[in-house]
């Protein structure tokens, strides 16, 4: 997959920096010429993709879009000219609108530890995809991420996990106990309160589907979670292998129930037992 522009004097060459796995690819933009010449070569960039933008103080912003070279040229063309523009397509088959999404949050969550991602006041909300289809892109990123080893160091980074299964470490000012139990439908689960929000316990059973198939993020959540083994069947729900941490009670609510409402969940002495394992 390469692409030439000469204009005169000047020749421009863009070859891709390729997974060993043949699903992904990138092309590097270090400079306006790189993407005039990307952005020409319509059959590769007027398709579904992702594109990490770099600026002048070393941090990356992950975006994806239905059409890659529209959705760039906002940065390219802007007052804040970026370092450099990474944009990934598929390799051997172009990416659709989901995948495409799908990519960008393994991306940001495989950036997320790193101090050099910029968030840009949003968490990319991930895409409706199967498992196998997602089980395909994240090896898919594990393949492409090796291959910046040497000229990216900095974009190496393997998916270690969702960020919401990241305890905090213990706060003083968090006060024991204020365990709260909610049962709906056949689900039940406990959260606690922990350092800057509360923790679903392990053994809490959620819904196995959002109940609005439009929900990217429930099902994105409940992809990446089913990948890691942290969530697995259990009759007609899925089972909480390991305490999983939100800001909110709000939040708890929408990834167990998919619901915000905060009411249901209650004192233990409410109830006989606890969901809990």
């Amino acid at each position: 997959m390469q692409y030439h522009k000469t204009n005169r004097s000047m020749s421009f060459e863009l070859s891709p920096l390729t997974a060993a796995d043949g699903q992904l690819a990138a092309f590097i933009l270090n400079e306006p010429a790189a993407f005039l010449a990307f952005s020409k070569a319509t059959s590769i960039s007027a398709q579904p993709g992702v594109y990490i933008v770099t600026n002048a103080n070393g941090q990356s912003y992950v975006g994806h879009g239905g059409d890659l070279r529209q959705r760039i040229s906002q940065h390219t063309f802007g007052v804040m000219q970026p370092m450099r523009i990474v944009a990934i397509i598929g390799q051997t088959k172009p990416l659709d609108r989901e995948e495409a999404a799908t990519v960008e949050r393994i991306i940001a969550q495989a950036l997320w530890p790193s101090r050099d991602l910029d968030l840009n006041q949003h968490y990319p909300h991930g895409g409706r995809v199967s498992d196998d289809q997602y089980c395909r892109l994240q090896a898919a990123w594990a393949s492409l991420s090796a291959a910046f080893r040497t000229s990216m160091p900095e974009l190496a980074k393997p998916w270690t996990g969702p960020d919401y299964a990241q305890i905090p470490a213990p706060d003083e000012n968090t006060l024991p106990g204020g365990r709260r139990i909610a049962r709906r439908r056949g689900l039940r689960a406990s959260i606690v309160p922990a350092s800057g929000g509360h923790v679903i316990e392990k053994g809490s059973l959620v819904r196995a589907e959002p109940r609005d198939q439009k929900r990217r993020l429930s099902w994105a959540m409940r992809s990446e979670c089913r990948f890691a083994g942290i969530l697995i069947p259990q009759g007609d729900a899925l089972k909480l292998t390991r305490p999983l941490h939100f800001a909110t009670i709000a939040a708890c609510s929408r990834f167990v129930f998919d619901t915000t409402e905060t009411a249901i969940w209650q004192s233990p002495d409410d109830f006989l037992d606890s969901p809990a394992a």
